[in-house]
Order: C-alpha cells, then structure tokens, then sequence
C-alpha cells in the first residue's frame, strides 16, 4: 500500500511512514524535522528539518511538553528541600540529644561578644540548685542547699554543643588540659623592669567590670569571690564595677564582704539613659529614633531593641544596654576621673571565672615588659566593612586592612580595602585583658576612640573589641602580647571556653566545676550562697 500524504502548506502537513522510528515520528510530530528512508516500493520519504526561523510547531504538543517538564522541575525541588529539612532535622535532633539534661531550669536569653554586662538575662540567673546532689570528687552526699557553691550558669543564644553526661548516653568531654602544669614562655619578651614582683601590692593596677544593674549581681558576686581566691586576696588590688543602674547600699555592701580587705568602688557610668538622648543633635536624635522605631525619647528604656545598618550587614534586636556598654568601654571609660590614680587597668567580664589559683601576675608581667596590652585570647571576631579602614586613615593616616598575631605580638596590615565593604580585621578577644592607661589614655589613642565613634550613639558595630585592638597593633605592636607568649596562664572561663579555647574545654561552668573543683580550686569552695530562696 503507497503512503498517504496530506498535501497542503509545507509548515502544516503531516507524514505517515511505516519505517518512522518513535524518535522520528516525535520530530516529525511537532515539525521540527522529518524521516529519511526508502519505504517499501522503493521510494525515498525524506523529512527535512526546517529552519528554526521558519517552523512552527504543533500548540498543543508544545503545551503538553512544557507542563511535563515543568512537573519534574518541581518534583525536584520538592526533593531537594524534603532532603534538607530531614538533614536539618537530624542536626537539631542530635543537638537536642546532647543538650537534654542540661536545659531544665537554665535561661537562655543572654546574647553579647563580650560578656561585660549580660543584659540580656533581665530575670536572676539560676544557679546549681537544679542539679541532683551527687557524690563527685569525694564529696559529701545530700548537702544542703546552702552550701552548695555560687556557681552561675553560663548562657548563650548562639546554641553552642555544650558536653554533658546525660539519659541518652552522651559521654561529657574529658578536660584535655591539665590546670596544674602551666607552659614555659613561648616567645621570650624584653624585661624592663626586673625588680617587680608577683602579687606586689604596690604596683597601681586595677580590676575594672561592668554590669547593668542589680539584675546581674549573683553572677557578679560569683565572679568576685571566685577572683578572690584565685588572686587578689594575694594582690590586693583595688576593684572598680560601673553599672548604668544605680544598685541599693545593701547590695553594695554585700560586694564589699566578698571582695574584702580589697577596696570596692561602685560608680554610675552615665547620666541617665534620657539625659543622654537628650544632649544629642536633632540630627542623631532623628537617627536613633529611627534605627529603635520610637518617635520619642521616653519611648526609650535601657531594653529597647534598636536595628542598625553598616556597610557590611544590617543588626536587628540590639539592646541599648548593650550597646551602650561597647561604647563606654571604646571611649568614655578610659578619661573617668575614678581611674585616674592608676596605671594599670584588668579588665574582666562580670561573668569570667577562675578555675583555679594563679600562678602569675598578669598586672605585674605588664609593667614587667612594659607592655601596652596583655590579652588572654586573639583573635575573637571581625571587624567587617569599610568603615573601619576609613577611621584608621583618619586616626593614623594608614589604611589599615587586617591584623595579625606574629610570635605572640600584633602586626597591622596595610592595604587597599578603603572602599571594600567586605574587608574584615581579626579582633582582640574583650572578656580578659590587661591594659596600660598611659597608653590608652595617650592623645593619640585617645583621637581614634574619638574616630572610631564618631557620632554614632549606642552603636553595635563601633565597640571595644576593635578599639582596644587597632591602637595596640598600629602604635604598640611590639608591646602588645598574647599571655600564653610570655608564660601567663589564667585559666579563665567565659561562655563555655577556658582562655577563649575551644579545645581546653567546652561546656557549661557547673559541669566544669562539678567535675574538677575539688581537685583544682578547692579554695574556692568557700563561695557560697544561699540559694533556698
């Protein structure tokens, strides 16, 4: 039988062939192209492709192709995201699993780069009294909530995996370091001067923290008494504690029992939080108003959550307490007339503590080396954006791109990052460190706090960390030490880590303390409060 053709409009006429191959017919289908064969009486069928300006393909079959293609495009999407969501399910399961025994009864609303004042814990912070009374250590069983030491603790939003014993077998992290051994000096540093001694009371240093107000006292008096008997009951140095609120003279006194025979000076850091809203220009008034979505100044509390735009992010839910502390510590701390009568200043979060006894001096190794600053832990953070390079060029006349730490000392880097927003300069970590006053009190330090701040008010990216960090690399490098450089070793701890190390060890203080404080601090057992209430 010959083969039919429908004979009309080259564009429009369809080809039956006996020999047609699936693929060909689909072709030959939409129109696209033809079959090219011989059929059966011997005569060639040749179906040409057409130009692809001058087809035109079949509606319907075109229609039916994009539907189906479509379909699996979102067959695979929906593929794709049902495999992450049961990948971040097993992560958060896991989490959970590791986190189980140690969330009753713990708050979790405390979020800061440096712990000064952890603003965010507006209720008292819990303390050991939900963990069961166990023998650990030798310790008597069963007793009594009143002698159980003043351990807070430690909080933090960013969801760290803290190591814990729990019902679901996880094993707790083993202590990988041993608190007892310190290490030689690493990187040998110039001595000075070689008559100061340890623990000299005599050399004018102080020990300076911060808190928001009465709110933040049981971490604080933990901290204290933990000091204490770690060091100043040897050194003796005077202690500082600025708070934006103004605490009763029955908490004051409370303070100085801890601290005693050392003396303890609490100071108001500012005028009041309008007041300083207040004496701002219509143009940073306007500013603040519309970054804290206010219309007034008496909108405004201590807990008012303000946004802020840099040229590298945008910060959303930053407290003004909290921003407020970065800033105090970044300029206004270091001219305050209460720390005039000294040299040196130990700046110490109100929520570090010691772990142990200190075998050395960080005050005295300072002057010591006649170092301009002594910082346990480097780096912590960045400093991201063009701004900051912007603020060196006007302080030092340097763009300043980076900083690094060479043989225990810090180096800047210039560069060509004055228009990059995506630069970032590694940051000295802010919870622990020993700075020379001189120094930062220096015209010259003093003109890039000055720069740093500028007229920002409560700002978040402009804080203490990068300010206590560019002056020391750009002007002292080579007298700005790390403290494991020189053979300092505080074994401090502060948000889960001891001495910002992460492989020292990792999770909450109460399970460190739990587990090593009588073979470690046992000094310290003598911190106690009552916690019955």
């Amino acid at each position: 039988m010959a083969t039919r053709r429908n004979v009309g409009n080259p564009s429009s006429r369809q080809l039956e062939s006996p020999i047609v191959d699936q693929q060909d017919k689909a072709s030959a289908e939409i129109g696209i192209g033809h079959y090219d064969s011989t059929s059966s009486n011997g005569k060639r069928n040749k179906w040409h492709l057409f130009s692809a300006l001058n087809f035109r393909a079949n509606p319907r079959v075109l229609s039916r192709r994009a539907s189906t293609i479509q379909l699996s495009i979102a067959i695979l999407v929906v593929s794709i995201a049902s495999l992450i969501l049961r990948l971040e399910f097993n992560i958060i399961a896991s989490d959970m699993s590791s986190t189980n025994s140690i969330q009753q009864g713990l708050l979790s609303d405390q979020n800061h780069h440096s712990g000064s004042e952890n603003e965010m814990a507006l209720q008292p912070l819990l303390f050991n009294a939900s963990v069961p009374e166990t023998k650990i250590n030798d310790v008597t069983e069963g007793s009594s909530k009143e002698s159980q030491p003043l351990i807070a603790n430690q909080q933090n939003d960013k969801g760290s995996n803290s190591t814990t014993t729990n019902n679901n077998n996880s094993m707790e992290k083993e202590l990988e370091i041993n608190l007892t051994i310190d290490d030689p000096p690493i990187f040998e540093a110039p001595i000075v001067n070689p008559n100061t001694k340890d623990f000299d009371p005599s050399i004018p240093g102080v020990v300076v923290t911060k808190i928001q107000g009465s709110s933040h006292l049981r971490v604080l008096k933990q901290m204290l008494c933990l000091f204490t008997k770690a060091y100043n009951d040897r050194a003796n140095r005077d202690i500082i504690v600025f708070t934006s609120e103004e605490l009763e003279l029955k908490e004051i006194e409370e303070l100085e029992e801890i601290v005693s025979p050392a003396k303890l000076i609490v100071e108001v850091d500012n005028p009041g939080l309008h007041t300083m809203v207040e004496k701002l220009s219509p143009k940073q008034k306007t500013h603040l108003f519309e970054r804290c979505n206010v219309n007034s100044t008496s909108e405004l509390t201590w807990y008012t959550k303000c946004s802020e735009v840099s040229s590298y992010s945008t910060l959303k839910g930053e407290r003004i307490a909290y921003n407020w502390q970065a800033e105090f510590r970044a300029l206004w701390m270091w001219t305050r007339p209460v720390l005039a009568p000294y040299k040196y200043l130990m700046w110490m979060d109100s929520d570090v503590f010691c772990t142990r006894i200190w075998n050395q001096d960080p005050i005295a190794r300072i002057e010591r080396h006649d170092l301009a600053l002594l910082f346990d832990h480097f780096p912590q953070g960045y400093a991201r954006g063009k701004e900051f390079p912007e603020r060196t060029k006007q302080a030092f006349d340097r763009i300043i791109c980076g900083i690094t730490m060479i043989n225990g000392t810090l180096v800047a880097r210039d560069g060509r990052c004055l228009r990059k927003t995506r630069g970032r300069i590694a940051q000295v970590h802010g919870f622990f460190h020993v700075s020379s006053l001189d120094f930062y009190r220096s015209d010259a330090v003093m003109k890039w706090n000055r720069a740093l701040i500028g007229d920002s008010k409560f700002s978040r990216v402009f804080d203490d960390q990068i300010g206590i960090t560019i002056p020391a690399a750009v002007l002292a490098g080579n007298r700005s030490r790390n403290m494991r450089s020189i053979g300092v070793y505080p074994r401090v701890m502060h948000n889960y880590v001891i001495d910002g190390m992460m492989q020292d060890w990792r999770g909450y203080f109460v399970k460190w303390w739990e587990r090593n404080a009588n073979t470690t601090f046992p000094e310290a057992r003598q911190c106690f409060v009552d916690i019955s209430g």
